[in-house]
């Protein structure tokens, strides 16, 4: 059943205060139930400035893929873009990393993003099924497609399991 304007006027207001910050403690933060939400302030890069979300994110089992891209100092030419992309892969349900970007035992806060190596703004981060052709004179494969998480022209690391994709946008703070 739809909502009705009254409906909506019956719903209290998100505000910034109201979200449980993760920034400092990425991968120990605790997200209280009653919690509304959590934030991420963009200063993984270790400045704070610059590093913004250009592009739009995609959802997959629980686990938000985004890029983020930020300026270079000075820029010779505007119309290619000189800069740092990133793809980050955060946990719907408290901000913590959720792939093991760079290889070892464990997953923590140096797995919040994968830096990339392409220029210009990469706009999304994918997940696509990718099925191996059938070998001919060997049965068909029966196992399940590996997904694959392509952010521009890169495919990522690490890839989160196929399942319930949503299709999710940000806000800009003001």
């Amino acid at each position: 059943m739809p909502f009705t304007q009254q409906d909506y006027q019956g719903f209290t207001p998100i505000t910034d205060n109201a979200l449980v910050d993760v920034t400092n403690s990425i991968d120990s933060t605790v997200v209280p139930v009653s919690a509304p939400g959590w934030k991420l302030n963009l200063v993984l890069n270790g400045t704070g400035i610059g590093e913004k979300v250009l592009g739009s994110s995609t959802t997959a089992n629980n686990v938000i893929l985004f890029p983020t891209y930020t300026p270079a100092a000075s820029n010779a030419d505007p119309c290619k873009p000189a800069g740092v992309n990133r793809a980050y892969a955060l946990s719907v349900d408290n901000g913590r990393p959720s792939l093991n970007f760079n290889g070892d035992s464990k997953v923590d806060k140096d797995d919040a993003y994968q830096q990339l190596n392409q220029d210009g703004i990469v706009d999304a981060v994918n997940v696509a099924v990718i099925r191996e052709p059938d070998v001919p004179g060997q049965p068909p494969s029966t196992g399940d497609p590996m997904p694959k998480c392509i952010a521009g022209v890169e495919v990522l690391k690490q890839c989160v399991p196929v399942g319930s994709t949503v299709r999710t946008y940000w806000k800009r703070k003001s």
